[in-house]
């Protein structure tokens, strides 16, 4: 029942959401997205007694709110509704004080829409499952993390003074910026030529060969989800996420999305006089922007929380 009720509020809230504009959008959009929790915890949690205790489980700081939405600071209570839903889900909370700025950063909001921050030093990547043609069949699992040049690659010595050392030390900080992606620390390298260890491509991206021994490669004609262990995605191109700042686990888009809205929603009920400036495109550099977030949760989160209710999300 709880599941059900919490899911039938949610999809209210979010119908309700679409007919009004920035100026309260957020919060019924947040509303909306709080009660999947409470719905994807209804499964997780049998026990009915859970949803009448604790409080959001989250916070804005007060002393950061100001005239910009992009350098509020949110983090977790420690407890609450929040920070169990990150549990459930096996993912990173908001263990510190993070602006919703670089929050935002980790969500595909397009460059065009971005709220101010600094970039993070590690983004959501994307893993592609290898062509079976180019594995061996019954092989081990193979994939490609398409990678950052300007961080992952090294510079090599010209060819003739290339020393094993030089390879080690490539292999070895390609592994380093790996384990900043948690969900993808027990993949090995994969270098057909080991003792001459690159990355392939060239330009602004490169490309990183990842194999899993103790797990079989599909076949071209299996069905099923080979990557998902990795990301909350379902294809054979998925999205890998980061670690959380202050976490040993990866971020998830679903609970980005709710930390985002929830710093929203609380300009909208407890700064109403900030927030009508935010959102004033004639006094405001950031009000298209928050118009923008607004209206593309609306048509990004009913699949994101499809697939975080009903699939199983890696450990």
């Amino acid at each position: 029942m709880l599941f059900s009720a919490a899911l039938e509020q949610a999809e209210q809230f979010f119908r309700a959401a679409a007919a009004v504009g920035p100026e309260t959008r957020a919060l019924l959009v947040f509303y909306g997205l709080a009660q999947t929790g409470r719905a994807l915890r209804a499964v997780a949690q049998e026990d009915s007694d859970w949803h009448r205790s604790g409080g959001h489980g989250l916070t804005v700081v007060g002393a950061s709110i100001g005239d910009h939405l992009s350098q509020a600071l949110v983090m977790d209570q420690k407890k609450g509704h929040f920070r169990d839903v990150a549990a459930a889900l096996g993912r990173a909370s908001v263990p510190e004080e993070q602006t919703v700025g670089s929050l935002s950063r980790l969500l595909s909001l397009g460059t065009r829409f971005a709220l101010d921050s600094p970039e993070h030093a590690h983004m959501p990547l994307r893993l592609e499952l290898t062509s079976p043609e180019q594995t061996k069949v019954g092989g081990s699992l193979r994939a490609d993390l398409a990678v950052p040049a300007a961080t992952w690659a090294m510079e090599l010595p010209p060819i003739g003074k290339r020393l094993a050392k030089h390879y080690d030390a490539y292999r070895a900080h390609v592994r380093e910026q790996l384990q900043q992606y948690p969900t993808l620390r027990d993949a090995e390298l994969y270098d057909p030529t080991p003792e001459h260890f690159d990355l392939r491509g060239g330009g602004g991206t490169r490309w990183v060969g990842l194999a899993w021994p103790g797990r079989r490669h599909p076949g071209f004609e299996d069905s099923g989800a080979p990557l998902h262990e990795f990301s909350d995605d379902n294809g054979r191109s998925v999205l890998i996420y980061p670690r959380g700042a202050g976490a040993d686990l990866a971020v998830h888009p679903y609970l980005l999305w709710w930390a985002v809205l929830f710093a929203m929603a609380h300009h909208i009920r407890y700064e109403p006089t900030k927030w009508a400036a935010m959102v004033d495109v004639d006094r405001s550099d950031e009000a298209v922007t928050i118009e923008h977030i607004g209206e593309y949760a609306l048509k990004a989160l009913p699949e994101l929380i499809h697939r975080t209710l009903v699939r199983t999300e890696p450990e």
